[in-house]
């Protein structure tokens, strides 16, 4: 069919989502309206664009103008102009407001408010405050409109605008960074990506073969592989990903790759792999510092030789008396009757833990649900502290830690609190323990280790005392880390640290169907979900269609369960999804649920998202400010025109805090989350979607993941080929690191 091109408006998202595929209604300039299909990496809500495409016939929704590209234009329709002004950059300005506003000055309206803000106050319906406010508002945001009026023109959202005025001090100095140097952004704001700088960049005429734009395409992708959980990349593959971004031939791209080596900018080196692995320069130093930092701590001697240098153990509590009494008469060496008991009931391997904590500076205990960590855990915990030492409990998350702190009946805390997250005398964001300023205590046991990233990691240990000790807990069967690096992984792989695994499922653990099925999933078999009239745990729902498994999940979440369980999906019922996309993805079900137990008509719109009273939702994002961090979840407890207030409490701490409309971009509703969000947290009840559409994510690590979050019932709803699929796909993308390597003897 022949290409056209046309100018509209998008004026709703009819199906779809923001990254994907999407149906949008578009308004033409006379009003006419018309449906537009196609992959959009942003859906330009609100936005005037010329679009590119053709026109198709569809069988059951007629006429459809299928897009090939898109550009946003500067407003030049009084609708285009309208959504500007309410777009969220000028506070105070709603959709009402700014329709007054342009049936004021029409198509001038973005000229006349620049040039003289004070013309507001011509506009009828506004208060004489009101209107000196915004008159304030529009001045200040003179020079953040015209940066708005050039990002909305190229293609970039609005919303960057504030960003790039607080990096580069201000509207007119981020406009001449954007026109001269686009890709400097890449590095310099978040949330500016390759793709947003090159789109930018051709728009003003740059050369594709420009060595700066090969230079930030080679840097990009070693950035993104960082998101992928990467440390390092293959030199072809980090070459193939830059030409698949650039369009350009290998060799122009393969000359500047040396250039950036030559410059230090990037690392080259040499491991396993039969071609040089490629690190950012940053997380070469990350990696090659924790493996320093590993190998001394590796050095250190006993724990109870040190805690004797300085305190004096109490009378009866050597190593050797509390592992006599272990298996011996010990009643009258242990301080009191019920430890006595909880020692005799140990297992030779997790009473193996505490000698081996004693002798080796780094320990690892790993094993699946029902294998006795947490009991192994009690134990070191009770002993050392006979000793005198000072034992300090952490964990990745809140939940975990909260966890942790249940199971042990002691204290216990985020590793960001324990490393005392903060600003600095400079105003920055970082750690107040460090290699001068070193945490305080003897033994560091650390659970959920699985999901310590590198980074982190590497701050634990380069805050430790001297001749402290640490005790790390996890399943490697479990996703890894979110962040970049698989830390537990590469030390049990490398073989340097002494390793506790348990096996055994004990009698209490034998009893749950969850654990049963789960460590069925973790053996890869396919597991058996077998009708027990007593206490049935685990049930598999099949549902072939992945639009009728919403609905089924959705009525399971918000009726049935509830009646079956006694609470509710704002509480203690989580769907944990593989992904956000799709019918059966995090997206959907939450719409859906949301929608099914609406409290009331009070609703904000942000971005694709309906906000209403009473949905459960959670935070994105790390807010040391409002000391909010991502995955904690709380309540929407009021919303108006241009913002939420949600309330978030634990059996400690309530707050209420107030979320702007460009704010809340950081909440999503939570009814429905991602397992890889679910890591560390355990659930009264877990419904798991596993649906064929979501094959690419179906992986053990993942499956096994979602099950072991289930405390009380799991329940599945898809098909058994699904199922099986996850179960047989071992394990998720590999990722490239090389610490295991660095530690092994060479």
């Amino acid at each position: 069919m022949a290409t056209q091109r046309l100018r509209a408006t998008t004026e709703k998202l009819l199906a779809g989502g923001q990254s994907g595929f999407a149906a949008l209604r578009l308004r033409l300039p006379n009003g006419d309206t018309l449906t537009a299909i196609g992959q959009f990496d942003e859906v330009p809500l609100g936005a005037e664009c010329d679009w590119v495409g053709s026109f198709e016939f569809h069988p059951v929704h007629g006429r459809q103008f299928r897009v090939s590209t898109f550009t946003v234009v500067l407003p030049t329709s009084t609708l285009g102009m309208e959504r500007f002004l309410a777009s969220g950059a000028f506070r105070g300005i709603g959709p009402k407001t700014a329709k007054r506003i342009v049936d004021t000055f029409g198509v001038r309206t973005l000229d006349i408010l620049r040039e003289d803000p004070q013309a507001i106050k011509k506009v009828p319906g506004i208060s004489r405050a009101k209107a000196e406010e915004l008159a304030k508002t529009l001045a200040e945001k003179g020079e953040l409109s015209r940066l708005g009026a050039f990002l909305t023109g190229h293609g970039m959202g609005i919303h960057l605008a504030d960003k790039l005025a607080g990096v580069y001090g201000g509207g007119q100095a981020a406009l001449q960074v954007l026109q001269t140097d686009p890709y400097q952004t890449i590095s310099d704001v978040r949330g500016i990506g390759f793709r947003t700088a090159d789109q930018l960049a051709a728009a003003l005429g740059i050369d594709r073969l420009a060595p700066a734009r090969v230079t930030a395409a080679l840097l990009h992708v070693l950035d993104a592989s960082i998101e992928n959980g990467h440390i390092y990349l293959p030199y072809s593959m980090w070459l193939e990903e830059a030409i698949a971004l650039l369009g350009i031939e290998k060799d122009a791209v393969a000359a500047e790759a040396q250039r950036l080596l030559a410059r230090g900018s990037v690392v080259a080196e040499q491991h396993e792999l039969p071609e040089l692995c490629i690190y950012g320069a940053r997380h070469y130093r990350l990696e090659t510092q924790t493996a320093s930092l590993l190998r001394v701590l590796k050095q250190g001697g006993s724990l109870s030789g040190a805690l004797s240098q300085g305190t004096a153990p109490r009378e009866g509590s050597s190593l050797e008396s509390m592992q006599e009494g272990a298996v011996g008469d010990g009643a009258q060496e242990c301080a009191n009757a019920k430890e006595d008991d909880t020692i005799q009931a140990l297992s030779e391997e997790q009473l193996s833990v505490s000698k081996l904590v004693d002798d080796h500076p780094l320990v690892i205990l790993t094993g699946g649900p029902g294998t006795g960590k947490t009991t192994a855990i009690r134990h070191v915990v009770s002993f050392f502290e006979t000793l005198g030492a000072t034992v300090v409990l952490a964990a990745p998350t809140g939940k975990a830690a909260k966890r942790l702190a249940q199971s042990t009946e002691r204290p216990a805390q985020t590793i960001h609190r324990l490393l005392e997250m903060g600003k600095n005398a400079q105003g920055r964001f970082g750690f107040g323990r460090d290699r001068s300023h070193r945490m305080d205590g003897n033994l560091f046991i650390i659970d959920e280790a699985s999901m310590i990233d590198a980074p982190l990691f590497y701050s634990v240990l380069e805050a430790l005392p001297d001749q402290a000790h640490v005790l790390l807990v996890g399943d490697p069967e479990q996703l890894p880390a979110v962040g970049p690096g698989m830390i537990l992984k590469d030390l049990i792989d490398s073989s340097q640290f002494p390793i506790v695994s348990l096996s055994f499922v004990f009698r209490q653990g034998l009893h749950s169907q969850i654990i049963r099925v789960a460590h069925e999933v973790r053996m890869g078999r396919i597991p058996q979900f077998k009708q027990d009239r007593e206490r049935q745990e685990c049930f598999f729902i099949e549902e072939d269609r992945a639009a009728n498994a919403a609905e089924r999940i959705a009525e399971l979440a918000t009726e049935r369960l509830p009646r079956y369980v006694g609470y509710d999906a704002h509480q203690g019922i989580q769907i944990l999804s593989p992904m956000k996309r799709g019918h059966t993805g995090t997206d959907r079900l939450n719409e859906i649920i949301s929608e099914r137990l609406r409290m009331s008509d009070e609703a904000l719109r942000v971005g694709e998202r309906t906000f209403r009273v009473g949905d459960r939702v959670m935070y994105t994002k790390n807010d040391y400010d409002r000391e909010l961090f991502n995955g904690d979840t709380g309540r929407i407890e009021a919303v108006t025109r241009d913002a939420l207030v949600v309330r978030f409490a634990d059996e400690t701490l309530e707050r209420r805090m107030e979320f702007t409309k460009n704010e809340a971009h950081a909440l999503i509703q939570a009814y429905a989350i991602s397992v890889h969000k679910s890591q560390g947290s355990e659930y009264n009840t877990v419904i798991l979607p596993v649906m064929r559409e979501h094959a690419v994510m179906l992986f053990r690590q993942l499956l096994y993941t979602a099950m072991t979050r289930a405390k009380s019932l799991l329940v599945l709803v898809g098909t058994r080929s699904a199922l099986e699929l996850a179960v047989r796909q071992e394990q998720m993308n590999q990722r490239f690191t090389g610490l295991s390597w660095r530690l092994k003897d060479r």
